[in-house]
């Protein structure tokens, strides 16, 4: 599940909730407050939605206090609950009983909170492991005075995960934000060395015939005119990346074409779900399991790489991230 906002924060922060199942964010600023509920309701009973009902009663002052714009609620992620409004209507098989009857408590407390369905409805999100089935249990609820906020919801199928059987859902709200630079780097892990000797040479070839270095200007100068050599060759012949704070640094060139051609299979597969025995839902199993086999050996040899290069004070930082 992710959540997109153009949001200028002054501050966030992680309110506690009595389960695990929910993670509950909450972020503020001139705009107002939103509120994140990220849940897992289990399918087998009520609780998670009796503790989120009593949540929202006894957290009132919390939820809805503001000094200035407006207060927005999220209730995001598996809610596990068969809905004929956000399901195919004709797959009666999912319209149990006991399947209608949990989600009219469900359906109750989302009113009752004053909340709306943001993700639209006959979207399915879920792929049965055996069945190959597709349904809705992931869902996406939205303060229902917040609705003219959202620029878009929606799933994203050529995103989907590897060793998962639920799809992605974007959410964009309508919030102004500061955007996080990014930063350009030189990526020499793709330079054509051959070009790059070339250009050096032609460099080098530009300077002063090589004179006796007698004292500690020449020596500056010489190693001044040496450098600015080496930086014109650089802008040439390296290629720029873009990096921020979340860039894998052990991305590859082979691991983003791979990710591409899952994908691409993978929307495919997600556009033919009612036809079952079509070839390109094999095609997309291969596809993400090779993808998924490159991934985890590129990122076993980079950790490996960077354990061998590590000095002491990394080995503090190896040692926190295994601890």
């Amino acid at each position: 599940m992710l959540i997109r906002a153009s949001i200028k924060t002054d501050s966030w922060k992680q309110l506690d909730f009595p389960s695990s199942d929910v993670t509950v964010i909450q972020v503020k600023g001139e705009w107002g407050k939103l509120t994140v509920f990220n849940v897992y309701n289990d399918c087998h009973n009520d609780n998670t939605i009796r503790l989120l009902t009593n949540f929202h009663n006894s957290n009132q002052a919390k939820l809805t206090q503001v000094t200035s714009g407006a207060v927005h609620i999220l209730w995001v992620r598996d809610f596990n609950r068969h809905y004929p409004y956000w399901d195919d209507p004709r797959d009666s098989r999912l319209f149990t009983t006991n399947a209608t009857a949990a989600m009219e408590k469900l359906i109750k407390a989302i009113v009752d909170i004053g909340l709306d369905l943001a993700l639209p409805s006959g979207i399915p999100t879920h792929m049965h492991n055996i069945t190959k089935l597709w349904s809705r249990l992931d869902q996406v609820f939205i303060s229902d005075h917040s609705e003219s906020l959202l620029i878009v919801c929606d799933t994203q199928p050529d995103h989907k995960g590897i060793n998962t059987d639920h799809l992605p859902i974007l959410t964009e709200l309508n919030l102004q934000a500061d955007v996080a630079l990014e930063e350009e780097i030189h990526n020499f892990c793709e330079v054509d060395w051959d070009k790059f000797h070339k250009e050096l040479s032609t460099q080098l070839a530009k300077l002063p015939l090589p004179t006796p270095i007698d004292n500690q200007r020449q020596l500056n100068d010489a190693c001044d005119s040496l450098t600015k050599a080496i930086q014109r060759t650089i802008i040439k012949q390296v290629p720029v990346m873009i990096i921020s704070p979340k860039s894998k640094r052990w991305w590859t060139k082979e691991l983003t074409q791979l990710c591409q051609l899952a994908n691409k299979l993978g929307q495919q597969s997600y556009d033919r779900h009612h036809d079952s025995g079509h070839t390109i839902h094999g095609k997309h199993v291969t596809a993400a399991k090779n993808y998924r086999r490159i991934l985890e050996q590129t990122k076993r040899q980079h950790w490996r790489d960077w354990l061998k290069k590590a000095d002491d004070p990394d080995i503090w930082t190896a040692h926190r991230l295994t601890a």
